[in-house]
């Protein structure tokens, strides 16, 4: 699994205007560089034979056969329909300028939002979830990217009864009580 991190916001005009054009240079200006940045750094780790591996210090088992790019944003708006579709294509367009060695497979771009992120760590405290597996078994069942990350998690049957680790209990719990004594008298 290979990841970039994108945080920041697209510009409200972006948002409301009702303009594709503006929405999509947004997206390509705040967000796009993260495609490009994976798609350069997969090159870098995977060459084409003959090519000397260009990042050093990275340990690679040397029978990966996947690579699983995710571009984890900040932004909220970047769950809408569809952002995940057009980041793809981006990445894919950038990939074509980094070859990889011949039998890896580089899967779709999973674009994921933080608390989406947080959230799959958690169930992966909680119930064991494998989020490797999932966001692999994600990009075999929506290999264009249509939906978004949150749509998955949806679906996991657990999701719905029991999501929640320990230890976001006692973060919460922690945080519930610092913030009770600092609004109410007594903490109550």
């Amino acid at each position: 699994m290979t990841m970039e991190f994108k945080g920041g916001f697209l510009p409200q005009d972006a948002r409301y205007s009702n303009d594709l054009q503006k929405f999509m240079d947004a997206l390509e200006g705040r967000i796009g560089a993260g495609c490009h940045q994976l798609a350069r750094d997969i090159g870098a780790l995977f060459p084409e034979v003959g090519a000397g591996r260009r990042l050093q210090d990275v340990t690679i088992p040397p029978d990966t056969l996947r690579v699983l790019p995710v571009l984890v944003v900040q932004d909220l708006m970047l769950r809408a329909p569809f952002i995940n579709y057009f980041l793809n294509q981006r990445f894919q367009s950038e990939r074509l300028l980094y070859p990889v060695r011949r039998g890896l497979e580089v899967l779709p771009l999973s674009v994921v939002q933080i608390t989406d992120l947080e959230t799959l760590v958690e169930m992966a405290e909680a119930l064991d979830l494998d989020v490797m597996h999932f966001f692999h078994r994600r990009t075999q069942m929506d290999g264009e990217m249509l939906s978004d990350v949150q749509y998955f998690v949806s679906q996991i049957p657990e999701y719905r009864t029991s999501g929640e680790s320990e230890r976001f209990h006692e973060i919460f719990d922690k945080s519930l009580k610092e913030m009770s004594a600092m609004f109410f008298k007594d903490g109550k």
